[in-house]
């Protein structure tokens, strides 16, 4: 069975069944790992085998471990490292440094089942690449980037991983975060092919690679890349990329439309495989029913990648890598977190306490610093005894012991010493009546409210840092069993009754009760009150009469408003007719209309 164009992502750290019954429809080519998939070794493994389960076959796991900011795997359970372009700036630019980092990342990612990174980024860093991506690139020049990102792909093929280069055809000249707007790069074609371009020609070779939702307008300035057949031609002609082609993540916002439209706009334009990273399962479904199985050539290209996958994962003397990388890193870990570390209990935390406090010795007091502050506050030691001078050269030998354990502490102690070099000076020097400032008295309350502060927040710290800590002294219980939701939906309406309440929907913000001016309106109540009126007033004697006499004289002038008499008189016409008390005649079509008073109604 041909495996699926996509690589999907599932919604948490445990596959639900109703996931895994999908999964096994619709056969991905390989899944993908995030944050959100993510606890500890354990659950991973078990996440890994349950969605290579799911397929019936030894599927490619992806994951995102770049190393700095990108990093789904993290402390205390995995190493931490610095952003790639800061540890190039600390390392001198050495490459080694970035092979071991790469080599000891796929040692900790074939410990857990997973076989593909998306990395390295061989992008170049620009002044005006966007804060999302800068510090994740290698370099700021082509040579640098090409050589540094050869030697995380090394190190990642080294420890049993496969490569995933990004972003084709380059991502480095987008000033926009393409997760939320789609970047646009002017440069013309040249200067591209001289430097974006450079890194990902030079690595053509590796097995895997992804594209860039960036719009080249050089090349198709309608279509970001990951959708635009003149660009993936590039990228397989002049470029001369041979792996297999992913998509970055379908479902960020610099594509538009449905997911599904933009899969196959990117299968269309070239692409092998699309990658969907989000978890949603309508989403899912949408790409996988759209996107259908891989084709004759993108099933050659993953043939010819997962052959450079081992079955095992190789035995690396991680110990020796990672103390050959702190020697590179100038004796210092450089960014890398060496792991759980043991955490002294509360007793130990006092005791390192107390051996931080600055115990002083001068004229009139022996003791701590804290102490004396809080003793010249109740006026229990006369400051104006107290030796500045010896009081600076112990502080001064204090620092020089505790400054290579903690910084911040010296610090704060160089703050009490100041204060009370200035609170003795408020002392002896007699008050200027000119000045606004506080005096020595308030000072003294101020700056044993601040230390009682700082008291309280280290006996909180000493507490925080004495309690349980989890995976340490307490373990966390399994995963509970999900709790699947069917929602089923049967309408009962009928068509007629969509079609009304449609056109309640409608109507309903349109409605309003029409109200007419009635000023230039005649109405039929006053024609036939003044008809009315008229022939019962010597009606019979008149004999027949024009209808238009019967209008009224103010209602003549302006056309609309004899209208609307006449129609109205017509009407009075025809009622009082109809009752017997007129006759009608019309000697002729279009001959004017005639009435006349009955003597006697019939």
């Amino acid at each position: 069975m041909v495996a699926g164009a996509c690589i999907l992502g599932c919604a948490g750290p445990r596959l639900s069944r109703d996931e895994a019954r999908f999964l096994g429809r619709a056969d991905p080519w390989g899944f993908i790992l995030f944050a959100r998939n993510l606890i500890d070794p354990a659950q991973i493994r078990r996440l890994t085998a349950d969605l290579r389960d799911a397929v019936g076959r030894d599927a490619p796991v992806l994951i995102d471990q770049e190393g700095g900011r990108v990093a789904r795997l993290r402390p205390p359970q995995w190493r931490d490292w610095l952003p790639p372009l800061e540890q190039m700036a600390q390392s001198g630019g050495s490459t080694r440094a970035l092979y071991l980092r790469a080599a000891l990342i796929a040692a900790e990612l074939r410990a857990l089942g997973i076989d593909t990174n998306c990395a390295p980024v061989a992008d170049i860093a620009g002044p005006d690449t966007h804060p999302f991506l800068r510090n994740r690139c290698h370099g700021t020049d082509a040579e640098s980037v090409t050589t540094a990102a050869r030697a995380v792909a090394d190190g990642l093929l080294a420890g049993g991983v496969l490569p995933v280069v990004k972003h084709l055809p380059g991502h480095g000249r987008a000033e926009a975060d393409s997760h939320h707007h789609l970047p646009r790069v002017s440069a013309d074609i040249e200067t591209l092919r001289q430097t974006d371009f450079v890194p990902f020609r030079a690595l053509a070779d590796l097995p895997l690679g992804m594209t860039a939702h960036v719009v080249f307008d050089a090349l198709d300035p309608h279509n970001p890349a990951t959708t635009s057949p003149e660009i993936l031609a590039m990228i397989r002609a002049w470029i001369g990329f041979e792996g297999l082609l992913m998509t970055d993540d379908i479902s960020m916002q610099a594509l538009a439309g449905r997911v599904g439209a933009r899969a196959g706009a990117a299968l269309a334009a070239g692409c092998d495989l699309v990658l969907h990273c989000n978890g949603d399962a309508r989403e899912a479904a949408e790409v996988a029913e759209r996107v259908g199985p891989m084709s004759a050539g993108a099933i050659a290209r993953a043939e010819r990648a997962l052959a450079l996958r081992p079955e095992m994962a190789p035995a690396l003397d991680c110990a020796a890598l990672e103390a050959e990388f702190t020697g590179i890193m100038g004796g210092i870990m450089g960014g890398i977190w060496a792991g759980p570390m043991a955490e002294p209990d509360a007793a130990d935390i006092l005791a390192r306490r107390a051996d931080e406090a600055l115990i002083i010795d001068v004229d009139g007091f022996e003791g701590p610093l804290d102490l004396l502050l809080t003793l010249s506050r109740t006026q229990k030691v006369d400051l104006r005894k107290i030796s500045v001078l010896q009081l600076a050269e112990q502080y001064l030998g204090f620092v020089e012991r505790v400054r290579a354990l903690r910084i911040e502490l010296a610090a704060d102690y160089l703050v009490m010493a100041a204060w009370l070099a200035y609170l003795k000076s408020r002392l002896l020097l007699p008050p200027d009546p000119t000045e606004d400032g506080p005096s020595a008295e308030d000072l003294a309350t101020h700056l044993a409210f601040q230390l009682q502060r700082l008291e309280a927040m280290r006996a909180a710290a000493a507490q925080l840092m004495a309690r349980d800590r989890l995976g340490r002294d307490f373990f966390a219980r399994g995963l509970p069993q999900d709790v699947t939701r069917v929602r089923r939906f049967e309408y009962g309406a009928t068509l007629l009754d969509l079609m009304q309440a449609y056109a309640r929907l409608r109507t309903r913000d349109e409605f309003r009760p029409y109200a007419f001016d009635r000023h230039d309106v005649y109405t039929l109540e006053q024609a036939l009150e003044r008809m009315r009126g008229q022939l019962g007033a010597g009606g019979a004697d008149i004999g027949w009469a024009d209808l238009a006499s019967y209008l009224p004289a103010d209602w003549l002038d302006d056309p609309a408003r004899r209208r609307s008499a006449t129609a109205a008189t017509f009407a009075a016409t025809l009622e009082l007719a109809k009752r017997g008390q007129i006759d009608i005649r019309q000697g002729d079509t279009f001959a004017p209309i005639q009435i006349r008073a009955r003597s006697e109604p019939t």
